[in-house]
Parts: structure tokens; sequence; C-alpha cells
């Protein structure tokens, strides 16, 4: 009979105090961690993010990139019947599905080239520009419209910054041009002239 009490002890009652103590630990810990995890009206999505840190153009019209803050949304980009808000000096949250004017770019109407980069996951309209193809982009008050004269892959950004040489007002619309997950040096460049 001993053996038998024993027994009821080792397999029954010490695992039932053991598994009651660690529930109460766990929901203890469950309870006062609640704060710390925001409920659904407290949370921040990724677009309100977003809206918080993108500045409207506060001009009429502009007419340089002189003064113009990170994340301003400049405009619209009309490529391939489709259209993209243009924002200058977009950071990484920014410029997802949208077109972002390198900071470093002549403007569009002066000598000199546009860089505007298009992330990888928004690329496949770029990626389908051909030669002849006409980009219209369109700042406040004016518009600027830029027919495709060539497309490439650059192989590193040298060759991307110079792929608008010689052309006076252009426009270098380019985005990462590898096959698979990541970022490669490779771009796919579609370069346009103001016409």
């Amino acid at each position: 009979m001993a053996k038998k009490k024993i027994s009821f002890y080792k397999w029954i009652i010490y695992p039932a105090i053991i598994g009651a103590v660690m529930t109460i630990v766990v929901c203890t810990v469950l309870v006062q961690s609640a704060d710390k995890f925001p409920f659904s009206d407290e949370t921040v999505t990724l677009a309100e993010y977003e809206k918080a840190h993108l500045k409207e153009l506060d001009k009429d019209s502009a007419d340089s990139f002189d003064g113009i803050e990170k994340n301003t949304v400049m405009g619209t980009a009309e490529i391939a019947d489709k259209e993209f808000p243009l924002i200058y000096n977009a950071d990484e949250v920014n410029g997802s599905g949208k077109l972002s004017i390198l900071e470093d770019s002549a403007f569009f109407d002066e000598t000199g080239c546009t860089f505007i980069y298009c992330k990888k996951n928004d690329s496949k309209t770029i990626k389908s520009l051909k030669k002849g193809n006409v980009v219209s982009i369109n700042i406040k008050n004016k518009s600027y419209t830029f027919k495709i004269t060539d497309t490439f892959a650059a192989d590193n950004q040298n060759e991307l910054k110079s792929s608008a040489d010689g052309i006076g007002k252009s426009v270098a619309i380019y985005t990462d041009n590898s096959s698979g997950v990541g970022i490669s040096s490779r771009y796919f460049v579609a370069v346009g002239q103001l016409i």
C-alpha cells in the first residue's frame, strides 16, 4: 500500500502542483506585460508613419530643387498609363510604391540629368519602358514630357551616373535589375530626353 501511495504522489500529485505553479507564473507574466503591447486603437500603421513624414511642396510651382526638403511630394510621374507619386529624396518607407528623385539631380528643365529611382518591388512598369515611350512629369502647375531614347542594364553606379551624358535635359529612371531576392549593383535604366 505504501508503494502505491508513493507512486500516486509521484505521478499525479507532484505534476499537478508543478503544473498549477507554472500556470500561475505564466499568467502573472502575461498580465504584467500586457501594457507593453499596443491594442488595435493604439497601433501606428505604416500609412500613418508615411503620412506624418511626407511633406507637400508648398510652392505654387518649383523651378529647382533648392530648399526642397527630404520626403517632399513634388508631383506625379505618368509612366505607361500608370501614375506614381514623385518624392524628392525619399527614405526607405516613403519610397515604397513611389518614385524617388535623387538629391544631386538636375531639375527637369535644367541641362543635366534628373535621376529617379524606383524600388525593386515596384519596378514592373519601369522595366516595361521601351525606346520611344513617353514619360510625363507633373510638378504643381508645370508638366515635363520625356521621350525614352534608350533602355539598358548598367553594371554599376558609374555606368548609371553617366547614362545620360551628352543628352542635355534628361531623365534617368532606374531600378534594381537583379533577378533574385535582394539588392544588386546592376540596374535597369530608361533614359529620356525632354521634348
